[in-house]
């Protein structure tokens, strides 16, 4: 099952983009994947702009939109 996991985690990284940064994120909090909880923050931060214009940046959080500004 963990091998599962690790590929499904792989393959959500390499596909990560501005429209998909925020729900992998907190996809990857939930079910604890690390990897991929550092892939989406750093494209949230990278790509900030293209990230606010999508559907998906008011599901985050605000306590971690603020953190956000400590990630880049």
């Amino acid at each position: 099952m963990l091998k599962l996991k690790a590929e499904c985690e792989e393959f959500l990284i390499e596909n990560i983009d501005p429209h998909t940064c925020v729900d992998c994120l907190l996809y990857a909090q939930q079910y604890r994947c690390d990897a991929l909880e550092g892939a989406s923050k750093c494209m949230l931060v990278k790509e900030f702009e293209a990230v606010a214009l999508t559907e998906s940046l008011p599901r985050l959080p605000a306590l971690l939109l603020a953190e956000a500004r400590g990630w880049g």
